[in-house]
């Protein structure tokens, strides 16, 4: 290139002296011809270089790797032609390391593309430059030439040190999507067969080389390319191939749905494919039978040995479990009746197996079988029964009946003799803590008095009988007992406690029944009388009033002010009386409210409810209130409290169950932080109406009540007829009525024994309409009217049907057609009765 551009040069030079040559001829000959004045002007020899290019600029070209550069070819002295343009370029700038700055360095170290012509000044000159790497960014400069060989300076923006530059065109067009894509069940468990056409590199032209990406799961999904399971290359991929991949581990008999993208090598991706939609194939040959199990005896245990069997037969590892069973005498063996099963994962068929089986019987023969199940469920057939015996090695019969009488800083214990003949010694163990338990005593007989304990702190014991040889029986029952000093011991509060109110309503008088036991549950003989004390409220401080020896308080009443009383009784023991715990409250209010207090809940139980309390059991009931702390699991579940509401007997303690006459309230309480939320929660205080609602248990399933939300009391509150398991839970609630559960059940049976005879809905009623329920029977006649539940508050309720017709007698069995009216909707639906 070198040599050819000097050569053009010295023919530029040659043209020019041609030209004085035959111009000096031309007047040489003239003057033969006449005498003239001739005037010659020939143009002295150029040297001034043009100037420099002052608009090179560059942009993306059309095709892959191409760039196009345009300018202005400079002006010259005399506007002389140009004839050469002289560009670099590089991947970095004259900025860039090693250059910084050096413009002469970066010239020279360019790559070189030149272009001749002749081009007059102000000439727009275009060049496309290609070979380039798509997508890199190049820098340019460039330099002009005349015809004379001057050369130009750098361009304007190169001595300014900011280049001219622009990326090299890259592939922007992306495969199509694929419109093929199917999907088959696998051969294999946990398989799913893809197939598709494959696209081009550009739409549906060009072999592709890139990647497809495939994304599947058990639910339809927003699908995106860059969440993906499964990612595959492709290398020169013609278009309109077809294409299979198997896809392995997943859950057997489980539906997938699947979606693919495609890729080119620059990353430009297909639209989605369609859909595809199949389940994974499952497991349906079982494991084979074990044939070679063994039993090998020791003490109080025996060696199992078999080989195992593979997953499908004998062959595959095997993932899923065993089931072995033994009995001392033969019997009818079943996989679902077995003693113990062991997981087992990936294990490889034909394995050698050992399990030993502990905790038998000394000197006992046993008889063993065993199954195997993969994960699927397929359960092998019965193995062979092995049979063994254990050695020798039994332990006498541990004591029975071991009592303890807990005295001033002493127990004494007494047990009845081991049955068994050999017993050589009885060791007693003491503990406080249930936990650690320390040897107190080794005896011949049958009696011990612990001495030197400690006054109201608990104590455990158990004895264990020890034969000739060494053999330790299991332990005794455990039984527990409290040093105490003469009547240290509390009397329970009075129960069977209710108001009567006279006549005029000016004073009330408070009834109960007398206290005749401890806390301890002891009989209580020194009661020496009974406290009354007075409250505001029921979460306000309470006075003491009065006391008394007799079993009611009678105190003054005005109509316009609320009390709330409590009682407690005390003993005779001196110089400082044990005193009880506060009874359950009541109110001087027209309704002589029984209430059961806590921080989380409260029960609010009318006079006439609390009637049962007193009159309905041998012994008078008491209501307790216990929060349930392990069930709460907000907010990773639903439930944010729960509480159970226990009737219980108050001397035995004995729970008791039976419905109220008639309704109490129940309400259970939410805390609310600084911030507006309510503690736990993720909502705001506002929206606890629409996000709160109680539950109840009614030992079979959970029933959904609603109630009546209080933000000024951060409670929920709900009217019923019965005790049990509440919880407090985050449900949605309705902006207008709604029946939100029933009928439960759909069958019932209204034999009056007490099992379905009655079938009951549910329903949030916000805007407090009355709704109506009425049933019908198949033909659409009128059979009955429902009833409102005592379930029920301001804004939720029930209604139930008890399977009887507008004449109370019981209908016919049959399917019968329910149907609730409120705020001008209708609800339907059907109700079985059954015989």
């Amino acid at each position: 290139m070198n040599w050819l551009r000097r050569a053009m040069k010295k023919a530029f030079c040659f043209r020019h002296l041609l030209f004085v040559i035959c111009h000096l001829s031309f007047v040489i000959a003239s003057s033969f011809a006449a005498t003239v004045d001739v005037n010659v002007f020939v143009r002295p020899g150029h040297n001034i270089p043009p100037q420099s290019v002052t608009d090179l600029t560059a942009e993306t070209g059309s095709n892959i790797g191409e760039i196009d550069l345009t300018w202005t070819a400079p002006q010259t002295t005399w506007n002389i032609d140009l004839r050469w343009f002289y560009i670099r370029y590089s991947t970095l700038s004259v900025n860039d390391a090693p250059f910084l700055g050096d413009t002469t360095y970066w010239w020279n170290s360019a790559n070189v593309y030149e272009i001749s012509n002749w081009w007059k000044p102000g000439d727009k000159v275009t060049l496309t430059v290609g070979s380039l790497t798509p997508a890199v960014t190049y820098y340019f400069s460039i330099k002009a030439e005349d015809e004379f060989g001057n050369i130009s300076d750098f361009d304007v923006k190169t001595v300014n040190l900011n280049q001219t530059k622009a990326p090299a065109l890259w592939d922007k067009v992306s495969p199509s999507a694929i419109t093929t894509l199917s999907a088959q069940t696998g051969d294999v468990e946990g398989e799913i067969k893809l197939s598709w056409i494959s696209p081009g590199d550009d739409g549906t032209a060009g072999n592709l080389t890139g990647k497809f990406r495939i994304d599947y799961a058990t639910y339809t999904k927003a699908w995106n390319y860059n969440t993906y399971q499964i990612e595959i290359s492709t290398s020169n991929l013609s278009p309109l191939t077809s294409n299979l991949y198997i896809v392995t581990g997943l859950s057997g008999g489980v539906t997938y749905y699947f979606r693919i993208w495609s890729a080119d090598d620059w990353g430009n991706w297909s639209p989605i494919s369609n859909g595809a939609t199949t389940y994974a194939q499952v497991d349906v040959t079982a494991p084979a039978k074990v044939t070679d199990l063994t039993a090998q005896g020791g003490f109080n245990e025996i060696q199992l040995q078999w080989t195992s069997p593979g997953d499908d037969g004998i062959t595959g590892n095997l993932t899923g479990k065993f089931r072995i069973d033994y009995a001392t005498y033969t019997k009818l063996w079943n996989y679902s009746e077995y003693k113990i099963e062991i997981s087992t994962s990936n294990l490889a068929p034909l394995t050698s197996n050992l399990y030993t089986v502990t905790g038998l019987a000394g000197d006992t023969t046993y008889y063993f079988a065993i199954r195997f199940a993969d994960e699927r469920g397929n359960w092998a057939p019965l193995s062979n029964v092995a049979t063994g015996w254990t050695l020798d090695n039994v332990p006498p019969e541990a004591p029975t009946s071991l009592v303890a009488v807990a005295g001033d800083t002493e127990v004494q214990l007494t047990w009845t003799v081991s049955v068994s003949d050999d017993v050589a010694i009885y060791k007693l163990y003491r503990s406080t803590d249930l936990l650690t338990y320390q040897l107190v005593n080794l005896s011949t007989y049958t009696v011990h008095t612990d001495t030197g304990l400690t006054n109201l702190v608990t104590y455990w014991y158990f004895v264990k009988a020890v034969d000739f040889y060494g053999n330790e029986s299991s332990s005794s029952p455990v039984v527990s007992a409290m040093p105490y000093s003469p009547d240290k011991i509390a009397p329970l509060p009075p129960a069977g406690i209710y108001g009567e109110i006279s006549s005029e309503g000016l004073t009330f008088t408070i009834h109960f029944s007398s206290v005749v036991m401890n806390e301890d549950r002891t009989p209580c003989t020194d009661i020496a009388g009974y406290r009354l004390w007075m409250s505001t409220g029921i979460f306000a401080p309470f006075v003491s009033v009065s006391t008394t020896t007799e079993l009611s308080f009678t105190i003054a009443r005005t109509t316009d002010t609320v009390r709330f009383y409590a009682l407690t009784s005390f003993d005779r023991t001196t110089p400082f009386a044990n005193e009880s715990e506060m009874s359950m409250f009541i109110d001087n209010s027209d309704d002589m409210n029984l209430w059961v207090v806590s921080s989380d809940a409260v029960v609010r139980i009318p006079s006439k409810a609390g009637e049962i309390l007193r009159k309905g059991f041998d012994d008078n009931v008491i209501v307790e209130i216990q929060r349930n702390t392990s069930e709460e699991n907000y907010p990773q579940g639903r439930i944010l409290r729960s509480i159970d509401f226990n009737a219980v007997e108050n001397n035995s303690q004995t729970t008791v169950n039976f419905a109220f006459d008639s309704k109490i309230e129940i309400e259970i309480f939410y805390k609310v932080s600084s911030d507006g939320t309510i503690t736990s929660l993720e909502i705001n205080e506002s929206k606890a109406k629409e996000s709160l609602a109680l539950f109840w248990f009614n030992g079979v399933e959970w029933i959904k009540l609603g109630g009546e939300v209080d933000t000024d009391r951060n409670s929920v509150k709900t009217f019923t007829n019965h005790l049990g398991r509440f919880q407090l839970r985050v449900s949605k609630r309705s902006g207008k009525f709604s029946i939100f559960d029933g009928p439960i059940p759909k069958i019932i049976t209204p034999n009056g024994d007490g099992l379905n005879d009655f079938c009951q809905w549910t329903f949030d009623n916000p805007n407090e309409y009355a709704p109506s329920g009425e049933i019908f029977d198949i033909r659409g006649r009128k059979v009955a009217d429902m009833k409102l539940g005592l379930d029920i508050s301001n804004n939720s309720g029930t209604l139930s049907w008890d399977g009887t017709d507008l004449n109370s007698r019981f209908v016919a069995p049959g399917v019968y057609i329910w149907q609730i009216k409120a705020e001008g909707k209708v609800y339907n639906g059907t109700i079985v009765v059954a015989r």
